[in-house]
């Protein structure tokens, strides 16, 4: 199912509680130093048998396709116990969508500008300008 751009691979089946910090001990720095992107998403636990706990899950973008193939290899059927004694086995695989957000915002080409335009200048003038009451008649 791996594509050309198959770059981003999701861990899935992650522990409701654990954090990004717990997670990333876990992963090697090796495979931490080939990423460009992460992204975690915390899950939740609910206490009754009501609804279902949301496991955490974990999103990572490599620089190359090997070294994704690697990661997933290497760390798919990792074992996590939580604090109540529960094991979960981390589901490491390429992530269906592969888009990931932009790096950075574009900067907006009017930012700073406005002390320039005439409009705003006039605007402050009107301010400055003292106002005459005038009663009605």
């Amino acid at each position: 199912m791996a594509s050309k751009d198959a770059l981003k691979v999701v861990v899935r089946l992650l522990p409701p509680e654990i954090s990004e910090e717990e997670l990333i001990a876990t992963v090697p720095a090796a495979h931490l130093e080939r990423t460009k992107w992460r992204n975690f998403q915390a899950g939740k636990r609910y206490k009754g048998e009501a609804k279902p706990s949301v496991n955490s899950r974990c999103y990572f973008q490599f620089d190359s396709e090997e070294n994704a193939d690697e990661f997933i290899k290497d760390y798919h059927g990792h074992q996590f116990v939580d604090g109540q004694g529960e094991t979960f086995r981390a589901v490491a695989c390429f992530a269906p969508y592969v888009k990931v957000p932009r790096q950075k915002a574009s900067k907006d080409a009017r930012d700073g500008t406005i002390f320039d335009d005439s409009i705003y200048k006039e605007f402050l003038e009107t301010l400055e300008a003292p106002k005459e009451y005038e009663a009605p008649e």
